[in-house]
């Protein structure tokens, strides 16, 4: 063996030692700061969504229970039902109202002054009976009747044409919640059924979320939809009246919908009213339900009864980041998923990762449950395998932006993926951060201050003025503090920026060209 081949192998031998060693120091660290803590982690603890003001939860360990019965079931037990109006749709942008899809109608050209006064007056008289927390759901039960009666009889004395809809939800203010396209799009990627349960306008609820180019195949929606004549003139509208309190019907309605998804017996149901807790009642094989609530308007009124109801209150929140968080824990973190793929590489790939000899890398269990038929593995597969591979220990997981920032580091092809032997470099090179890491967060609070930061990269080698130092405190703490997964990101921006500056620095004098192109190339692929 040549003397460069004896070189590598002792430094791939090196690495996989102190990444081992490194793993033990660590959780002999984490186990430390455990006991110190007196508690264990919770799943619900590890999403920084959980911390926002606007999340209220009643019974902590039930809902911590469910998320991790939901967990454990996975893509192929899940379902979602969920309302519309206030709840994939925003309440308010800016202290303005949004309009519901009712309201779209209401305020647009199809309808004559007159019509729309009458709307009004019949909102301003049933709202508020709709939202009163002390009435009971018996007791609203006919004046809502009366109400959604009323204004579609109005609606079909306005002789609507069908081909005009789309025109009147482009020219609305109608808003779905932030993080709306992340939302669809992953319960899209993985196959999980989404039933939208409405009391509003069907026909416009679908071209809201055809806009938005959401509406996938696996979303199916109920509602109250119009009966259109020969010539597209609304006559009528079609089956049964939808309103908010008898929504507990639409299971029975749709039998044979939810006998397709007898298996899917994990649900997460989403409303913003309290008659639309009653959305999955009759769905069949029920384990698991997760109820969450958003709590838009009379606050102070109604927060107490709606966290009776529902398992977490989203009070004022215009977001999806609750939901969000919640699906991908279940839908990124899988140990069936992971063990599934896993031995589909090692039954198509026999030794695929393993040294000279057969014996397997300790690494290779890790990466080869997420990779993909090509060995390589994406920016989510990365953290989805630092997660099993419980590389954070205690500490939150990696964020996605993270995991980016890693793979850019060593994507010398520029693929925007990694293979086994970058992961392996990786691993050794986190597992020196990690070390490093732990050295200098003395007190054991997973976090690093300013001056603790400032001595790590010095530490490291780098110079940078106090005005750097600054702009990289700024950028990476919160509240002065900065956690290991932003102190990673910090070591891997600072590594790929000091090796392109270098590569181009060609009189190694702390002076270096770009031409404009070539800048943003360097700095926007890291």
């Amino acid at each position: 063996m040549d003397r460069n081949a004896v070189v590598k192998v002792g430094a791939m031998a090196s690495a996989t030692v102190c990444a081992l060693f490194g793993g033990v120091v660590f959780a002999q660290y984490m186990l430390t700061k455990k006991q110190r803590a007196g508690k264990k982690t919770k799943i619900i603890e590890m999403m920084p969504e959980f911390e926002k003001n606007t999340v209220h939860i009643r019974d902590l360990d039930r809902v911590e229970q469910i998320i991790c019965s939901l967990i454990k079931g996975g893509a192929s037990k899940l379902q979602i039902i969920t309302d519309f109006d206030m709840t994939l749709s925003r309440f308010a942008v800016n202290g303005k109202r949004c309009p519901t899809c009712h309201n779209i109608i209401d305020n647009s050209k199809l309808v004559t002054d007159e019509c729309r006064k009458k709307l009004v007056q019949l909102k301003d008289t049933y709202y508020p009976i709709e939202i009163d927390p002390y009435l009971t759901m018996e007791e609203k039960y006919p004046f809502i009747v009366e109400w959604y009666f009323k204004s579609h009889t109005l609606l079909v004395e306005q002789r609507l044409e069908k081909d005009k809809l789309p025109e009147a939800v482009r020219e609305s203010d109608v808003c779905l919640r932030e993080g709306y396209e992340q939302f669809f799009d992953r319960l899209q990627e993985h196959n999980v059924p989404m039933f939208i349960f409405s009391a509003g306008l069907g026909d416009i609820l679908e071209e809201i979320i055809r806009q938005a180019g959401v509406y996938h195949t696996n979303v199916k929606v109920v509602s109250n939809f119009m009966d259109f004549d020969e010539k597209g003139i609304l006559k009528g509208f079609k089956g049964e009246l939808i309103h908010v309190y008898n929504k507990h019907d639409g299971a029975l309605r749709n039998t044979e919908y939810f006998k397709q998804l007898k298996d899917n017996g994990n649900i997460i149901l989403l409303g913003d009213s309290l008659g639309d807790l009653t959305m999955a009642d009759g769905v069949p094989n029920v384990e698991n339900i997760l109820k969450i609530g958003f709590l838009n308007d009379k606050v102070d009124e109604r927060l107490e009864k709606y966290m009776d109801s529902y398992d977490i209150v989203l009070v004022r929140d215009e977001t999806l980041e609750v939901p969000n968080s919640i699906l991908k824990k279940i839908l990124l973190t899988l140990r069936r998923s992971f063990l599934k793929k896993r031995a589909f590489v090692e039954m198509n790939y026999p030794g695929y990762g393993a040294p000279a000899g057969g014996q397997q890398d300790p690494l290779y269990g890790y990466f080869a449950g997420v990779a993909g038929q090509d060995g390589q593995i994406s920016a989510e597969e990365l953290q989805m395998c630092l997660t099993q591979g419980n590389f954070s220990g205690g500490y939150r997981p990696f964020n996605l932006e993270t995991c980016r920032l890693m793979i850019s580091m060593l994507d010398r092809d520029m693929s925007c993926s990694m293979g086994f032997n970058e992961f392996k470099e990786l691993w050794a090179v986190l597992s020196g951060w990690k070390q490093h890491f732990m050295g200098i967060d003395r007190d054991m609070s997973g976090t690093v201050d300013q001056q603790e930061m400032n001595q790590a990269i010095s530490s490291m080698g780098y110079r940078l003025s106090p005005q750097a130092m600054n702009c990289i405190i700024k950028r990476y703490s919160s509240n002065g503090k900065i956690t290991f997964d932003d102190y990673v990101a910090c070591c891997i921006k600072l590594r790929s920026l000091t090796d392109v500056f270098r590569r181009r620095d060609q009189s190694q004098q702390g002076m270096a060209t770009f031409q404009y192109d070539d800048f943003i190339q360097c700095t926007m692929s890291i």
